[in-house]
């Protein structure tokens, strides 16, 4: 009875416990099974604030380095100077930057300052972690400091467009001129008269006895004649022709062609506004302008000049003239031309026969050197000659304009040897205008059908001054110049190559 009764109390103890463990595995699963899915429910724990500033966040997609770029210190006003420092040199900031009004901080960005010192002392970066710089409030700006980097230009050299020069051709060669009256007038009365009387002398109506085809060949030689000196007919034993009248007989023959060119001429170039503008404003300028002809042009640049001003800028021309001849008899032509009405009545004249003795140092306003016709009867050391001559006057007057205007006859393909000498002795030129044009023109007001044409060839040049002054970069010719021998060295060691 007594095993009876223990062997039931065993087995029942062994039954507990076993409902016990039982009942302790399902709450573990249950306990289990309930907190898997409140985590996944739950969202991510959020990190600390203190944890927060020691983690560093992922780098700013396309941030200064400081390998490639260094970053830059200081305020928005100073990186704003040494970037733009870095472009310009001594640049000038606009007066909204010296001037600005300091606005108060509000709470906002007095905590994003507090944030940015903290991050600032801990890491010992003057930016924060995006790579902005650190904003402070500084005292108003005194100026900006001077930047001696070679590598920093100054606010002159900042680059300019490139001048393309104008090039005119055969579209203009319907131009028909005829003389106004004021210059028929004076030439009447000066050449054409004068050269009809002396014709009128002789029994067979010939100049001093001579054909017209004996004047052009031996009294003139095709206009290459020494006309400081007379010329003697040792054959025939004629009368000896004078200097004076040797010139009278040459610009019987070529003062139109002279004249007219340098009319053509002038008229193309005012067809471009720029030129046309920067004609004009010295036009009614009180001191004129100032041209200097080199050769026997028989004042053909001022006269067609002031022809056109006339027609078109309603005003006569004021201008300071300086004629340059080796013959006296040329100039002294050239003195009674000058009393023509296109003529403004407070111009000065004046005429020499060396360059050397002309004071450049009182050359006023554009400065305009003409050269009609004349290298075709110049040497390759005139022109060089010639060419220190506009070095010189460029020297002397930095900050004004010069203009080179040469005119060629179109007799061949080729520019005159001494023009092209001229052009090589000059030291900064720059090309702006070249034209060849046909043209034709009229001797004879009262005869409809008196016609002659021509060709003619000219170029423009200009002093670097002259460029920079009418907006545009200068680009010295004798660079180009040598590209183009670089290029054409190039081609011909590929070709020596191949």
């Amino acid at each position: 009875m007594i095993f009876f009764q223990t062997n039931f109390l065993l087995e029942d103890v062994y039954v507990l416990l076993t409902v016990l463990v039982a009942a302790y595995l399902v709450y573990l699963v249950w306990q289990y099974m309930g907190k898997e899915s409140k985590e996944k429910q739950a969202p991510k724990p959020i990190i600390k604030k203190k944890e927060q500033s020691q983690a560093k966040p992922k780098p700013v997609i396309n941030a200064p380095t400081n390998e490639k770029q260094p970053r830059p210190k200081g305020s928005f006003l100073n990186t704003f100077k040494e970037r733009m420092g870095s472009l310009s040199g001594k640049i000038k900031l606009p007066p909204f930057l010296h001037n600005r009004q300091k606005a108060q901080p509000t709470d906002q960005e007095i905590a994003t300052q507090t944030t940015a010192t903290n991050n600032k002392q801990a890491k010992g970066k003057d930016t924060d972690w995006n790579g902005i710089p650190q904003y402070e409030w500084l005292p108003e700006p005194t100026g900006i400091a001077d930047h001696d980097d070679d590598d920093r230009r100054s606010t002159s050299e900042i680059p300019l467009p490139m001048f393309q020069p104008y090039t005119f051709s055969d579209d203009y060669d319907d131009q028909s001129y005829v003389p106004d009256v004021d210059t028929e007038t004076v030439i009447q009365q000066q050449v054409l008269r004068p050269f009809a009387e002396e014709k009128t002398k002789h029994p067979d109506r010939l100049f001093l006895g001579f054909s017209e085809e004996e004047l052009k060949r031996d009294v003139l030689e095709y206009g290459l004649a020494d006309f400081n000196r007379p010329y003697y007919d040792y054959l025939q034993q004629r009368q000896q022709v004078p200097p004076y009248k040797r010139v009278l007989a040459y610009a019987n023959y070529n003062i139109y062609k002279a004249y007219f060119a340098s009319f053509h001429t002038f008229a193309m170039l005012c067809r471009k506004d720029d030129l046309r503008l920067l004609f004009r404003t010295y036009w009614d300028d009180s001191h004129g302008l100032v041209i200097l002809e080199v050769g026997g042009s028989m004042m053909a640049t001022a006269l067609s000049m002031g022809s056109y001003g006339q027609k078109h800028f309603k005003r006569n021309l004021r201008l300071q003239y300086w004629g340059i001849d080796t013959a006296q008899s040329m100039l002294e032509l050239s003195d009674k031309l000058s009393n023509c009405a296109v003529f403004d009545e407070e111009s000065e004249f004046h005429y020499t026969t060396n360059w050397h003795g002309i004071p450049f140092a009182s050359l006023r306003n554009l400065i305009i050197i003409s050269f009609p016709l004349t290298f075709e009867r110049l040497s390759r050391s005139e022109g060089g000659d010639y060419g220190e001559m506009v070095n010189q006057i460029m020297r002397a007057h930095p900050d004004k304009t010069v203009l080179v205007l040469a005119i060629h006859q179109d007799k061949s393909e080729k520019l005159p040897a001494a023009y092209s000498y001229f052009k090589h002795c000059l030291e900064d030129y720059q090309l702006i205008a070249k034209g060849q044009d046909r043209f034709s023109y009229k001797t004879d007001l009262a005869d409809p059908d008196n016609f002659y044409e021509d060709k003619v060839r000219y170029e423009l040049l200009m002093n670097p001054a002259g460029v920079r002054m009418m907006g545009y970069r200068f680009v010295s010719a004798h660079t180009e110049q040598k590209e183009k021998v670089s290029d054409l060295r190039d081609i011909l060691g590929g070709r020596k190559e191949h």
